[in-house]
């Protein structure tokens, strides 16, 4: 079986939530992951994300103060409360690949409960390296997740939580 360790550098989620007044921006990192493969396919794996790394993109016309306040009301109870809780986790059962689409199927651990999580992707693997990219609305994936994030949020209803990836492992010296 090869193993392929998660590049932490390479590898990331950017993601966009939107309400009836703002759309915001911004990334998470990963911290941790290794995947395996047999006959050059992946056959299970885990992924850490960093749920504190979570930042707004550079490149938005927020202020500082706006962008701490984005940021400290992400992290707080109301969202990702990632004082209790910093890390989500993300085991990968099976990537399917069919006619050059793949889905990735696994399960995602959040706030100490999991969710069912299956997601298409563009998928790469070779005897070097193994990358995924994609994009996908939350609520299209696992609605219950959406509102499990936002249940206790008082705002204005949030209307889409967009996310994209990019996953880049390497694989283990031997």
């Amino acid at each position: 079986m090869k193993t392929y360790i998660v590049d932490e550098e390479k590898s990331k989620i950017t993601w966009k939530g939107t309400d009836e007044k703002n759309s915001n921006r911004g990334e998470l990192k990963f911290n941790s992951g290794k995947l395996f493969a047999e006959l050059g396919e992946i056959v299970e794996g885990f992924v850490g994300i960093d749920l504190s790394s979570l930042k707004v993109a550079e490149d938005t016309q927020m202020d500082k103060e706006n962008e701490e306040k984005l940021i400290e009301h992400l992290k707080s109870r109301e969202f990702l409360n990632t004082d209790e809780f910093p890390t989500a986790k993300y085991k990968i059962v099976k990537v399917i690949e069919k006619d050059g689409d793949a889905t990735i199927k696994g399960v995602l651990n959040l706030k100490e409960e999991a969710f069912g999580f299956n997601f298409p992707a563009n998928v790469s693997i070779s005897d070097q390296k193994f990358t995924a990219e994609g994009n996908f609305t939350l609520q299209s994936i696992n609605p219950v997740l959406k509102d499990k994030i936002t249940a206790n949020y008082d705002g204005d209803p949030i209307e889409t939580i967009e996310l994209n990836f990019k996953l880049e492992a390497d694989a283990e010296a031997l």
